[in-house]
């Protein structure tokens, strides 16, 4: 009896191995598939991996370098690809040229393809666009864009390079771009805002300074997790600040709502300026003006309060360099901005 057990085995040894085999190449291939994506999905920068797509992805979210897409074709399974798209912002797919995709939602890619397949192989084709994986990082660009929504982008882009992504700003843009974010900026121009439990920092950037080719510190980095915001012109009310500051003359309301962040803004006070008696001319609802006083060094001990800023202020920042003004001049000053550069003109002889 042992005899034909041990007969039987034998010869149903070699099977037993094959199947063994079998088993092993194909649980070999898995590990092996699953090691090659996991390798891919940590080759990101800074280390982050990428995110996989559920399908709830905001219609606004626009396709970015890095990011998997696979793209289909009702009825045609050999166009059915996935891709990822190139640095250059292009992907590859049969019959087509390279389609440029960097920049379009998945609606408008959608389109796009539809438009090129139609041409190519396929009459009246249905494609669709799921992205697969993304692994670029989400900007927000809001207000006066020409394209407003959420951008993709694998590395920190310039402040320029992203309202450029966003078609440029629409004639309707005022002087005043917000950056927030929730690390802290390397730059003077910040003012912190409440965003909820902890705090954002914004930092707020003058139109006029950052197409200005010699303002460099303008065209700040924008980082994933950024949002940037372009103000309306009608949000534009212009305020000035002359005397001992760095960068005299008008700014808009919204860049400096109060004295210690509009002095900032203005490039802080120079080497001579006096703290303790910078006046402020305010016009009155009767346009009359007012004249108020102000103690910087109070302020910054916490001692007076941090005065709020209305459109139409004039603050004056008391030099030593400059000779002491008599009686009320700047409180009979109209301010219309033309004669703002006679001013300061005036002031500085």
């Amino acid at each position: 009896m042992i005899n034909v057990i041990y007969s039987l085995f034998v010869s149903l040894l070699p099977f037993l191995l094959i199947g063994s085999l079998y088993g092993m190449q194909r649980d070999f291939v898995v590990v092996e598939e699953s090691a090659a994506s996991r390798t891919r999905l940590t080759n990101t920068p800074d280390g982050a991996r990428a995110a996989p797509v559920s399908g709830n992805l905001p219609e606004d979210f626009r396709i970015g370098v890095g990011d998997i897409l696979t793209v289909s074709v009702m009825g045609v399974s050999d166009l059915e690809k996935t891709v990822e798209v190139s640095s250059s912002g292009n992907i590859r797919l049969p019959y087509l040229t390279e389609v440029h995709v960097e920049g379009l939602t998945v609606h408008e890619l959608e389109k796009r393809l539809t438009t090129l397949f139609d041409a190519a192989i396929v009459k009246n084709p249905q494609v669709s666009v799921f992205v697969k994986e993304y692994q670029s990082q989400s900007i927000t660009i809001i207000g006066e864009v020409n394209k407003p929504g959420i951008y993709q982008s694998r590395s920190k882009l310039s402040l320029i390079n992203a309202l450029s992504k966003a078609g440029w700003v629409t004639s309707n843009a005022g002087n005043a771009i917000y950056v927030q974010r929730a690390n802290k900026p390397n730059l003077n121009r910040t003012r912190t805002a409440p965003s909820g439990p902890g705090e954002s920092k914004v930092i707020t950037v003058a139109f006029k300074d950052l197409i200005n080719a010699g303002d460099g510190e303008a065209n700040i980095l924008v980082q994933g997790g950024d949002i940037v915001r372009v103000s309306k012109k009608e949000d534009d009310k212009l305020l000035y600040l002359i005397g001992g500051i760095n960068k005299p003359g008008a700014y808009t309301a919204s860049q400096g709502p109060n004295l210690l962040e509009a002095i900032a803004v203005a490039g802080g006070l120079s080497p001579s300026a006096k703290r303790r008696k910078i006046t402020i001319s305010r016009v009155n609802p009767d346009g009359q003006r007012t004249r108020l006083e102000a103690n910087l060094e109070e302020i910054l001990k916490g001692k007076n309060e941090n005065l709020v800023l209305q459109e139409k202020d004039i603050v004056f920042v008391p030099d030593r360099n400059m000779k002491s003004l008599k009686g009320d001049l700047i409180n009979s000053i109209l301010v219309p901005g033309s004669l703002l550069p006679s001013l300061v003109y005036l002031l500085s002889r």
